[in-house]
């Protein structure tokens, strides 16, 4: 993904969006998330997006709390770059990753979906889409050796053609996205600031796997 005239400036992100928590559902800077809206309160939060700035939040809830309305302190933002309506009363979204944010504070009033003042400041570096691995503690070279060894041991097909493609912050962050880590995990790769920071805890996270997958003798409890 890059910019362009319709992304906003990052000083000119808003201080207040809907917030979509949604288990299993990863979206960071620079990827794309497809979304089927069918639930009532989300198509009217989609009607009212569509009319403003088309920038939802995407959270997960919280793994550690037994409240379904607890989620986790960190999210991305991504805006609606594309959406089709179905005769069958649904939205087809297509939400691109922007920027990710802290939650503050909720401001839900008046609709039946959450809203929240949101921190972008910690996150600044995700409008730099030109970040590089090279001269990082976890080469490209490195960490895509390990996701082999992870589709290897898991037996799952990984595309490395299209991986190929991309620069070293799309690589780092479709594979985030992609990889099927468990919440805990994966939440801690989506509150990691840098690119240094995710691409060693990511390639931390697939040596382990990868090591665990291979050992027969290995439980985890």
């Amino acid at each position: 993904m890059t910019h362009n005239l319709f992304t906003p400036k990052f000083e000119n992100l808003p201080d207040v969006i809907p917030v979509f928590p949604l288990p299993g559902a990863i979206l960071m800077p620079g990827t794309q998330l497809p979304l089927n809206i069918f639930e009532p309160r989300y198509l009217r939060m989609l009607n009212d997006v569509l009319s403003n700035d088309r920038i939802i939040g995407i959270v997960q809830p919280d793994s550690r709390s037994r409240d379904d309305e607890v989620v986790c302190n960190t999210g991305c933002a991504g805006r609606i770059t594309s959406f089709n309506e179905t005769d069958d009363g649904r939205f087809i979204v297509l939400l691109s990753g922007l920027c990710r944010f802290d939650l503050v504070a909720e401001t839900t009033d008046g609709t039946d979906y959450r809203t929240f003042r949101v921190d972008w400041s910690r996150f600044q570096s995700d409008y730099d889409l030109e970040q590089s691995l090279d001269g990082l503690s976890t080469s490209r070279d490195a960490l895509l050796k390990w996701v082999r060894e992870f589709g290897s041991t898991r037996n799952a097909e990984v595309d490395f053609d299209s991986l190929g493609k991309l620069n070293d912050l799309q690589v780092v962050n479709v594979l985030i996205c992609g990889l099927g880590f468990e919440p805990p995990s994966v939440q801690g790769l989506i509150e990691s600031v840098s690119l240094t920071d995710r691409a060693d805890l990511l390639s931390g996270l697939l040596r382990i796997a990868s090591m665990n997958s291979s050992d027969p003798g290995h439980h985890t409890h």
